[in-house]
């Protein structure tokens, strides 16, 4: 009973030392805005999900964007919308953003309506991974 009682102490001791990541949801351009990667694609591999700040975005081979599929994307409160020349009618997402000390770490798209099931693959089949700011 005391070994056990050190142990649990010891361990309280360790996890209070720990930042353990967070995630809250993303509501505005700022939150997602970069280059996110290992998103689900038929056609790259690695892909890699550039968000830029005037709301324009592009899933590539490459984090630099070049010859990938482009389109737009905004905020309507706590909804993340998305579209593109492929898919012309807006899907609509929640998203998650995981962050540990203010950091960003992987973003999670969860589907609330969207009639382009490739899309909805692409976007929800993992979380994408931060690779960094936005070229």
């Amino acid at each position: 009973m005391k070994r056990q009682a050190l142990l649990l102490c010891a361990l309280a001791i360790v996890l209070t030392g720990c930042q353990l990541s967070q995630a809250r949801q993303a509501s505005q351009v700022q939150d997602v805005m970069g280059v996110w990667w290992q998103l689900d694609h038929p056609h790259y591999d690695p892909a890699y999900l550039i968000l830029r700040e005037e709301g324009t975005y592009t899933i590539a081979s490459n984090p630099e964007g070049e010859n990938g599929v482009s389109g737009e994307f905004w905020f309507e409160g706590a909804h993340f919308f998305i579209r593109d020349d492929f898919c012309s009618i807006p899907g609509e997402y929640e998203v998650s953003l995981k962050e540990e000390d203010g950091n960003p770490l992987s973003l999670a798209f969860s589907l609330v309506k969207d009639e382009c099931s490739a899309r909805v693959g692409i976007l929800t089949s993992r979380e994408a991974t931060w690779f960094g700011p936005a070229p």
